[in-house]
């Protein structure tokens, strides 16, 4: 099982879990972990262009820069 994000990747925000975070923000991934089973799911550091870091977050929150429509709702 590998991640869908690497360090250095582009990213939009797809599901906002903060009040000053918005769908579409866009930013860079730096870091990739796996859960603490081997079963879990991949979370992931990213920094916002807005300068706002999110820290440890499941990789379903976020969708690839290139893949983000945001006209096709979720």
């Amino acid at each position: 099982m590998q991640s869908r994000f690497n360090p250095g990747d582009r990213v939009v925000v797809w599901i906002a879990q903060r009040d000053d975070v918005n769908e579409g923000d866009g930013g860079t991934v730096i870091k990739v972990s796996k859960g603490p089973t081997s079963l879990d799911s991949f979370y992931v550091d990213v920094i916002l262009d807005t300068g706002v870091r999110l820290g440890h977050y499941h990789e379903g929150t976020f969708r690839r820069e290139d893949e983000y429509d945001p006209n096709i709702p979720f």
